[in-house]
């Protein structure tokens, strides 16, 4: 076994490149606020920051030692004096270790615990004020964490009870029903609907996705959380695109794509406590269905002509993660798995005195366990899968997680006899991480039999689509694609049908006859010729003509590179030339400088939470800072976020077409360019705030598109910075950040297009060092906002006919 520490990634692992977001939304409810060694900003009622320290790094320890929490509170942003803070001390989640008052002097305390077996002790302390339903801060360690073991031994028939389930999964139709799915179809993959029998009568549901043409591919299989919900074709859509066959299913005999009430009722009747149902028998357990529909899915895409036969992947969080891990033991084809914070793990973990793993299907009474439960409940533990794996693991542990203990995350782990790597996630609980996203993205690139997109920390990035139109200039500039201080420092060498090389960039001005996709090769070697990586995308040509005549309603968003109107200008005088659609540019913010009929909504300094609940009536702040347009004064006077009324009241109450955002330098800015996981922190913030934007604006526009503009590169120049910034902020400090966002930006909206979500590549053609003035680092000059203007009106000629 290989320990990993989320401390050291940066340097151990490569950065994570073209993932598509998986469904951290969806993971399971937990009993107390996760929030980390290091816990949240200052809650305004409250006005005081707890934070939590172990003394060690990774919190990890051995019998005999000690841990000490160190216990950091201000009160008023100021250090605690004289202050009892009443903690908390729970060994493997059920176990009473301690608990009783600490003293806070100048702002510090401690609690120690001295080991004496194998465990987890998670702290509780709760804040300094007196409510009944004041939450605590959390913090964990562990101690020899690798010697836990089962709490039961796995029941003798459990092979042979499962081979029997695989025998009646086998005898069914092997071939699933597939409807093609228009939308996600193309000359570069196919994507179904796909049902398939499974076992009882039941039925499995999900998408099947592939790359046009024979084969071979690897294959991944996505499994998911607890919830009943809908899963998204555009999940297995996104591996087709990088080359992968690909499988999702729902976890219950329910259908995909219903509208929201459909899955409400489910929630609260047909599958309310679902996990608990069948609960006192092996045949009757509802994970019975659940792990042979993951049998079945595995088994179907070994059996496809197209698969290459060495790459089989299953990737799954919580209730997925469970899932990952019987998928593994079921079918001995699949070659590798990732379980994040794996749910299904020691249901008899009471029996050994620790807390068992989500669902906690054994019922107990008076401390003892319900008999039927207890017996078959041990047939559908991952503990008991674990032995007879042969694929590669990746697997994590949440320090505090309360719905899957570390210790039952480790008895399953410590069960697996294959090659497997475990990442420890000290400060963090029931979640997605960071650490766990940019732990997994390369994992499973490296399992599928991805060839890196680079070597050292170039880091090549670009989109997998990017857009041309005749007679209008598309430029690739070569700083804009690599993490690197100077690109000059590297030779690029671009390998296309069209087009031309030049010093800094490739470039084409396509003609009516280059209409159609063009593939694209970028290599990068050092000075002495050794190559360092290579990156690939496509090139495709829209024709002048596209969208003709049809009507578009655009509303354009963003930041103050929105509010300069320069880019917005010449946007809507390239759709004014002949062959265009007859559009309208909706919004209230107009600028003085801004051509006839150019409108937007664009505010400098603004931010993804700021359209979102900025509202304010202090008369020191400039009117276009005091409230976002689209949050009104709601019932009492509260602010609340209301497009439907902005669209009513300012755009003639008919919702846009098509809704452009070009947002992320204020969200990210400031982000410490040093600390990796930080930059990922602020992004995760950031996204939190654009999917609940983009939630309103569905909500008030169902049938708009939204074209998510990936953030524009920095001014080349450092002198620019320094006129800016002086000393406080350095070019390659915001390069790293901004690089590392377009990558997520990528993740996050990619493969989105079934949800009307498109991800527009403006960061590929703005020229760093002509695009931008001696004396600004990230805003534009006239060339660079034109060039922006370029690849939005490139890329809406295509959007026009995408029907």
């Amino acid at each position: 076994m290989k320990a990993m520490f989320p401390f050291s990634f940066s340097k151990q692992i490569p950065a994570a490149f073209g993932w598509p977001a998986f469904l951290a939304g969806l993971m399971l409810a937990f009993a107390w606020p996760q929030s980390g060694m290091s816990n949240t900003a200052p809650s305004p009622a409250t006005n005081y920051t707890m934070v939590i320290q172990t003394d060690r790094s990774d919190a990890l320890y051995k019998v005999g030692e000690k841990v000490t929490f160190k216990v950091i509170l201000e009160i008023n942003r100021k250090p605690a004096d004289a202050t009892k803070v009443r903690y908390e001390m729970i060994q493997d989640g059920i176990k009473e270790a301690g608990k009783g008052e600490l003293e806070i002097v100048s702002g510090k305390g401690s609690v120690s615990w001295e080991w004496k077996q194998p465990s987890f002790i998670l702290l509780k302390v709760l804040p300094p004020i007196e409510k009944t339903d004041a939450k605590p801060t959390l913090a964990g360690a562990g101690c020899e964490p690798e010697k836990i073991a089962p709490s039961m031994p796995k029941p003798d028939d459990f092979d042979s009870f499962w081979n029997a389930k695989k025998t009646l999964a086998d005898a069914l139709p092997k071939e699933p029903s597939l409807t093609p799915i228009a939308a996600l179809t193309d000359n570069q993959i196919e994507t179904h609907v796909m049902v398939m029998d499974n076992i009882n009568g039941a039925k499995i549901r999900g998408f099947f996705a592939k790359p046009a043409g024979n084969g071979p591919f690897p294959a991944i299989l996505l499994v998911y959380p607890a919830g009943v919900y809908s899963i998204k074709p555009a999940d297995v859509a996104a591996y087709a695109r990088r080359g992968a066959m690909a499988v999702n299913i729902n976890p219950h005999d329910i259908e995909n794509e219903k509208p929201d009430q459909y899955y409400n009722n489910l929630r609260s009747g047909a599958l309310k406590d679902y996990q608990l149902m069948g609960r006192d028998d092996r045949e009757t357990c509802y994970f019975l269905r659940m792990f042979c529909a993951c049998y079945r899915a595995a088994q179907y895409l070994a059996s496809r002509t197209e698969w290459d036969g060495r790459h089989l992947v299953v990737h799954g969080s919580s209730m997925g993660g469970g899932q990952a891990i019987a998928a593994a033991a079921l079918c001995p084809k699949v070659t590798a798995f990732a379980s994040n914070v794996p749910a299904l793990c020691d249901h008899t973990g009471r029996e050994a005195g620790r807390a068992a793993g989500w669902p906690r299907i054994v019922n107990y009474t008076d401390d003892k366990a319900d008999p039927k439960q207890l017996n078959a409940a041990r047939y559908f533990d991952c503990v008991n899968f674990a032995p007879t794996i042969q694929a590669r693991a990746l697997v994590s542990a949440g320090f505090i997680d309360t719905t899957c203990p570390p210790s039952s995350v480790y008895a399953a782990f410590n069960a697996l006899k294959c090659e497997k790597n475990m990442l420890n996630t000290p400060r963090h609980g029931h979640v997605t991480s960071s650490d766990w996203n940019n732990t997994r993205d390369p994992f499973i690139s490296r399992e599928l039999g991805e060839k890196p997109k680079s070597t050292g920390s170039l880091d090549l990035t670009l989109p997998p689509l990017w857009h041309g139109i005749p007679g209008l200039k598309t430029s690739l500039y070569y700083d804009n694609i690599i993490l690197a201080e100077n690109s000059s420092a590297y030779r690029f060498t671009v390998n296309c049908d069209i087009g031309q090389s030049e010093k800094r960039c490739w470039s084409v001005t396509p003609s009516d006859k280059d209409v159609g996709d063009h593939p694209l090769v970028v290599t990068v070697k050092d000075a002495a010729g050794q190559t360092l990586g290579e990156t690939k995308t496509i090139l495709r040509i829209t024709s002048h003509q596209a969208g003709e005549g049809k009507p578009l309603r655009l509303l354009v968003i963003g930041d103050s590179l929105t509010q300069a109107t320069l880019y917005p200008n010449e946007l809507a005088r390239l759709l004014s030339l002949p062959h265009n659609p007859s559009h309208v540019m909706l919004g209230a913010h107009i600028m003085g400088n801004a051509n006839p009929g150019v409108a937007h909504e664009g505010y400098s300094g603004s931010t993804w939470k700021w359209f979102l609940t900025q509202y304010s009536t202090d008369p020191k702040l400039p009117a276009d800072k005091q409230r976002s347009p689209f949050v009104f004064a709601g019932a009492g006077g509260k602010p609340a976020i209301d497009v439907t009324r902005y669209l009513r009241e300012k755009c003639g109450d008919t919702p846009p077409d098509l809704v452009t955002f070009l947002l992320g330098i204020n969200d990210c800015f400031r982000a410490n360019p040093g600390d990796r996981q930080a930059i990922n922190k602020t992004i995760d913030d950031m996204f939190a705030n654009a999917e609940a934007l983009l939630k309103e604006f569905r909500r008030a526009a169902p049938k708009a598109s939204f074209g998510i503009c990936l953030v524009t590169p920095p001014n080349a120049s450092e002198q620019a910075f320094i006129a800016c910034h002086k000393d406080k902020y350095t070019r390659w400090g915001w390069k790293r950040i901004q690089h590392r966002l377009v990558q997520r930006q990528l993740q996050q909206f990619g493969g989105r297009e079934a949800e009307k979500i498109f991800v527009i590549p403006t960061e590929l053609g703005i020229d760093p060092v002509d695009g931008y003035p001696k004396d600004n680092s990230v805003h534009p000059n006239q060339t660079g906002y034109q060039q922006i203007a370029a690849s939005i009106y490139s890329w809406i000629k295509w959007w026009l006919i995408q029907g």
